[in-house]
């Protein structure tokens, strides 16, 4: 179903044959990521890299796109963290309850 919607939207983009490599590296990477995009963590992990990214655009070396990798990887990892922790104190008291 994508792959139709990829194919007909990408119809009416203009010049973008012109855009190359770059870009289907970029389009792959999100395609690979978007079945990803069910629980919150990854959700952080993606709005953090992302925003980043933009903002840290003008580090030399492309550092900005290493830090905003790092960035997602520490979000997502810290909001998974978080949640399981939560899950476990909540699994906790219903048994003390028992």
């Amino acid at each position: 179903m994508t792959t139709i919607l990829g194919v007909l939207s990408g119809e009416l983009i203009p010049g973008m044959s012109e855009w190359g490599l770059e870009f289907a590296m970029v389009a792959t990477f999100i395609g690979i990521i978007t079945p990803y995009l069910k629980h919150k963590a990854f959700w952080l992990c993606l709005l953090s890299a992302g925003a980043s990214s933009i903002i840290l655009f003008d580090l030399p070396n492309n550092l900005g796109l290493l830090v905003s990798a790092i960035i997602g990887v520490v979000m997502g990892f810290v909001s998974d963290s978080s949640s399981k922790t939560v899950s476990e104190i909540d699994d906790s008291m219903q048994e003390a309850s028992k």
